[in-house]
């Protein structure tokens, strides 16, 4: 619908749904203005996989770059593939609804380096941030509308550069406690804790790594791919 998402005097993309909303989530820190300062937000995001390649012939997930996938698709069982699952945006600088931009140390490629860049005890980034998140509900840009699972929930955010269009991890999130909302293939949404099984967390999360087998990042990694034939038990 409508031109480019960043076309700022296309009105509709301004309209405030509150259905892609969290009620937890009441403002973005862009609502202080500037660009995008107008924009309808959202804090539900598309799974794209356990990896940060979105290209189509390397998603393993259901959901990636000018692709498409139906429910068939998804040979490791619907009520084992995730759709979609919230994320929390950024209300003050560098904080965790932040995405730290640009990264180095393959930090938007092992889920370990990237928790590096973000100080628990401050919650605050210790690098530079870009408040992508969410920030406009009409945007497909990776770092604005996407989920991956190579991070439990409410993990730091972190991509190669400064752009929309980065690619990286952009980890699922929620200001409710201990953990995100997540929906899966059959229709069915289950609250996964942040402390679910979340496997090597110094794994590499790119396709050319993972190829087309199980994920290294346990039950959590598992859920985001549609076809790699893991065994998803309880989460």
């Amino acid at each position: 619908m409508g031109p480019a998402p960043w076309t700022e005097t296309f009105a509709p993309y301004d309209n405030k749904l509150s259905m892609l909303m969290c009620p937890t989530m009441s403002s973005h820190v862009l609502d202080g203005g500037g660009y995008q300062a107008k924009r309808g937000r959202t804090t539900y995001g598309f799974v794209t996989s356990d990896t940060n390649d979105m290209a189509s012939n390397l998603v393993r997930g259901m959901f990636g770059k000018m692709s498409f996938f139906k429910f068939r698709d998804a040979n490791d069982g619907l009520s084992n593939t995730l759709l979609m699952a919230e994320f929390i945006l950024p209300t003050t600088t560098n904080d965790l609804g932040s995405i730290a931009s640009p990264v180095a140390g393959n930090a938007d490629k092992i889920p370990a380096n990237c928790r590096a860049l973000y100080n628990k005890a401050t919650r605050q980034y210790t690098v530079a941030v870009q408040p992508f998140r969410g920030r406009n509900w009409g945007e497909g840009a990776p770092t604005v509308n996407c989920v991956v699972t190579a991070q439990p929930p409410n993990s730091p955010s972190c991509i190669l550069s400064a752009s929309n269009s980065s690619l990286g991890l952009c980890s699922a999130g929620s200001k409710h406690v201990g953990g995100a909302h997540a929906l899966l293939g059959d229709g069915g949404v289950r609250f996964v804790s942040d402390n679910i099984d979340a496997g090597n967390q110094a794994a590499t999360a790119t396709a050319a790594a993972l190829g087309i087998g199980p994920s290294p990042f346990g039950v959590w990694g598992a859920l985001g791919t549609r076809q790699s034939g893991e065994i998803v038990g309880e989460f």
